[in-house]
């Protein structure tokens, strides 16, 4: 199967539009930005530590999905 005919197949089998998956991007890029920057900010406060190691987690995990959509 050559390689463009499989892009085209993958292409027409997705229901999303490409507006929604700009607005998705936004979202998660957005979104894990704005948990890392709050787990950043929490890592100054006493006994921060945890809520930054969580916020920041959740910033990375939100913002995977951003290239792939």
């Amino acid at each position: 199967m050559k390689r463009g005919l499989l892009t085209a197949q993958v292409f027409d089998a997705s229901t999303l539009s490409y507006s929604t998956r700009v607005k998705w991007f936004v979202i998660c890029f957005a979104g894990g930005i704005l948990c890392s920057i709050l787990g950043t900010a929490l890592l100054f406060v006493p006994n921060g530590i945890k809520l930054f190691a969580v916020f920041y987690t959740l910033g990375n995990v939100a913002a995977l999905p951003a290239p792939a959509s």
